[in-house]
């Protein structure tokens, strides 16, 4: 490596008076592969484009000649710590009778990372109240009635909780916040009117109360109604009570709200059904995607 990179270090020297840069040779030596090219710039330093590795992006470093002599560039920096995201106290019932129920997991379809936070058992009344975590790891952690700080455990975290007969309980956390290293779109969400109730189609984000979420909805009136779909409506409600509706006239939009958030659809009116309905599965078929937890983008 030594040798590779004094030898580019000399053809970068030379061309540093030339208008364009001179790459180097990425078959001289596997170990040279990551540099693509060495440009000398005004102020005596070098900028080192890399190559980067295992499909990260290609990455530009301005170093002193003494980094080539040592063989220390394109060493890929770090990748930026996700921001911590703080979340509101959410409490997760247990009812009578649960025997190692799955009570809630977190990170499982929309987002994926680490949560932080305080959790113990509550209620029960003393007899036979347990819960315990387990994370993405696999790793399983017994709670009790002592509030317990755990730190970053990776997603997908499932809550597990048994009761007996007679007593519920519920797990508290507290002090909570994530950090979220990915998001994942929910297209598909297809649903028929029922008359003209609500009908939920999904909630995003339960378990991060108070999170700022930035998604972007859109929404597929189908042609089902001798009304031409005037009564056609889908809404994204946040836990603040804000909403966003849209409708066939502004069947996309982009909102900044907070978790938890419901995604519903409803017919408004009365309207007759075509005999010949453009989709017979399905009145409305809503896809969110863009999401961004803790980040709210124009």
């Amino acid at each position: 490596m030594r040798t590779s990179l004094l030898a580019a270090l000399g053809v970068a020297l030379v061309a540093c008076s030339a208008p364009t840069s001179e790459e180097v040779g990425s078959g001289e030596q596997a170990s040279l592969s990551d540099v693509v090219s060495i440009v000398q710039r005004p102020d005596g330093r070098f900028d080192v484009f890399c190559r980067g590795r295992d499909g990260a992006p290609d990455f530009t470093q301005t170093v002193e000649a003494s980094a080539i002599h040592d063989d220390s560039v394109c060493s890929p920096p770090a990748p930026p710590r996700p921001s911590v995201v703080p979340v509101g106290n959410r409490r997760v019932a247990i009812p009578t009778h649960a025997s190692n129920r799955t009570l809630e997991q977190w990170g499982v379809d929309t987002w994926e990372g680490f949560a932080s936070f305080d959790v113990q058992v509550q209620g029960g009344n003393g007899y036979n109240m347990a819960a315990t975590l387990v994370d993405g790891s696999g790793a399983s952690y017994p709670l009790s009635t002592t509030r317990t700080r755990y730190e970053r455990l990776p997603t997908p975290i499932k809550v597990i909780g048994s009761s007996n007969p007679y007593y519920a309980g519920e797990v508290v956390f507290s002090a909570t916040s994530v950090e979220v290293t990915k998001t994942t779109s929910t297209p598909g969400l297809a649903s028929k009117y029922a008359g003209t109730g609500l009908t939920l189609l999904k909630t995003i984000a339960p378990e991060l109360p108070n999170a700022p979420v930035t998604l972007t909805v859109g929404a597929t009136f189908f042609k089902n109604f001798t009304n031409g779909n005037a009564c056609s409506r889908a809404s994204i409600v946040d836990a603040a009570g804000q909403s966003v509706t849209l409708d066939p006239e502004t069947p996309s939009r982009r909102a900044t709200l907070k978790a938890p958030i419901r995604v519903q659809v409803q017919q408004t009116c009365i309207s007759s059904r075509l005999a010949a309905p453009e989709n017979g599965d399905a009145d409305v078929d809503v896809d969110v995607s863009r999401i961004e937890i803790g980040a709210a983008s124009p």
